[in-house]
């Protein structure tokens, strides 16, 4: 016999909300959709989350390279998808700039009524903000545009992407530690 899981003699104690529940339910299933391939890791970092929930680290020929992606994971019920088909959602401005600070920076978007994934780069979605609205960081919310499914014929594209940008920062490293 298992254990007595009754609550009511703790006292008070805070509910699971919707929130909490889509996040647990979004890291499950980015796990399970990187299962079947080897060259993305996701790595949760939600310890002290002040707006990256983990890192994607590339894995190459078996070997682990620590070329990272900063990834911000936001989850929502059911997806709308706008007329041109890209779907929206909203984030603090804060949220985006301090993802702007990392390498690689990417926010996924898990839609719970369907189990699929979107992704957008948080840079393309500075410079197409910065076009359409020079003085958005002024803003305290901005509308992201998710035009990109996550899917597993997707991932080695970002994968790519991930590694094009992880070379990108060593070479400039490289180059200031020469000088």
């Amino acid at each position: 016999m298992g254990p007595d899981l009754s609550a009511l003699d703790l006292g008070p104690l805070p509910v699971a909300d919707g929130n909490s529940e889509l996040q647990r339910s979004s890291i499950k299933a980015l796990n399970a959709l990187l299962l079947s391939q080897d060259e993305l890791l996701f790595r949760d970092e939600r310890v002290e989350d002040y707006g990256v929930d983990g890192a994607f680290e590339l894995k190459i020929q078996g070997r682990m390279t620590n070329i990272r992606s900063q990834v911000q994971l936001k989850a929502v019920s059911v997806v709308s998808t706008n007329q041109d088909g890209s779907v929206s959602h909203l984030v603090a401005t804060a949220n985006l700039n301090y993802l702007l600070n990392g390498v690689a920076p990417v926010y996924i978007l898990w839609d719970a009524a369907t189990g699929g994934f979107w992704y957008v780069w948080a840079r393309e979605e500075a410079e197409r903000l910065e076009a359409e609205k020079p003085l958005w960081r002024d803003q305290r919310t901005v509308t992201l545009r998710f035009k990109l499914a996550l899917n597993l014929t997707q991932l080695p594209t970002v994968a790519q992407s991930i590694l094009r940008e992880g070379r990108l920062h060593r070479r400039l490293h490289d180059a200031l530690a020469r000088k």
